[in-house]
C-alpha cells in the first residue's frame, strides 16, 4: 500500500461471550498495558480508515475501551447466537463500495498492523475476484477477505459470512494465502492462554 491506507472496508467482531474465559471477557483482558480489543481494532484502523466494530457482550464496556478510535459501531443483539451472526451484522451495515470487505476477529494478540496489510496487499495485487484467507503450515487463520461483489451478494442473500460451511462449500471461490508466522492463527480463549501471552485479566 505504499504507506497509504486502502480502501477496503474492515469489520472487526467484538461481540463474542468469551465462554472458555470464565467470568473474564477476553476482549478487555490487558496486554502490554493495553485492552485486546483496542490493540486489535487500532491495527486494523492503521489499514483502512473504513472500520466498523460489531459489539455485543459488555458492549458499553467494550466501547469504552475503544474511545478515541475513529469507527463505526454496530450493536448485534443476537450475539449470544455466535460469531457467525456478529459476521452477519457487520455485512449488513457494511457499504460495500470498495474493492472488497475483511473481516476480522478482535482476540488475536500477535496480529500486527503489516500482517494485516501484506493480505490487503496480496488481494489488490491479485484479481480480486477470490476470498482470500491467510494459511500458515496448512492451518487457516484470520482475518478473510472478502471480493466486493461476492460481499455484495452475501450481503442481498443473508448468507453467513466468514462461515467455514460456506467457504468449504465453494472451494472455486477461495484464494490460500500463504503467510510467514502464526499470527494469523493465535488467539487467546482461556485463562492459560493468557497467562501464557503474558495479558492481564480484569
Amino acid at each position: 500500500m505504499n504507506g497509504n491506507k486502502s480502501d477496503i472496508e474492515i469489520i472487526v467482531l467484538a461481540a463474542g461471550l468469551s465462554r472458555r474465559m470464565g467470568a473474564a471477557n477476553k476482549l478487555l483482558a490487558t496486554l502490554d498495558g493495553e485492552p485486546l480489543v483496542r490493540r486489535a481494532v487500532a491495527r486494523y484502523r492503521a489499514c483502512s480508515d473504513r472500520l466498523i466494530v460489531v459489539l455485543g457482550h459488555d458492549a458499553d464496556k467494550v466501547r469504552t475501551a475503544l474511545e478515541g478510535l475513529d469507527v463505526k459501531f454496530v450493536f448485534n443483539p443476537d450475539y449470544e447466537a455466535g460469531r457467525q451472526s456478529s459476521a452477519r451484522a457487520g455485512f449488513q451495515a457494511a457499504e460495500m463500495d470498495g474493492p472488497g470487505v475483511m473481516l476480522g476477529l478482535a482476540d488475536q494478540p500477535l496480529l500486527e498492523a503489516g500482517d494485516i496489510s501484506q493480505l490487503i496487499e496480496s488481494f489488490l495485487a491479485s484479481d480480486q475476484s477470490k476470498i482470500f484467507i491467510p494459511y500458515y503450515n496448512e492451518q487457516r487463520g484470520n482475518p478473510v477477505i472478502f471480493p466486493a461483489a461476492l460481499a455484495r451478494q452475501i450481503k442481498s442473500d443473508k448468507a453467513v459470512p466468514g462461515c467455514r460451511k460456506f467457504i468449504d462449500a465453494h472451494p472455486e471461490l477461495v484464494c490460500r494465502v500463504p503467510v510467514t508466522n502464526n499470527h494469523f492463527m493465535t488467539d487467546m480463549d482461556t485463562p492459560e492462554e493468557a497467562e501464557l501471552l503474558g495479558a492481564t485479566l480484569n
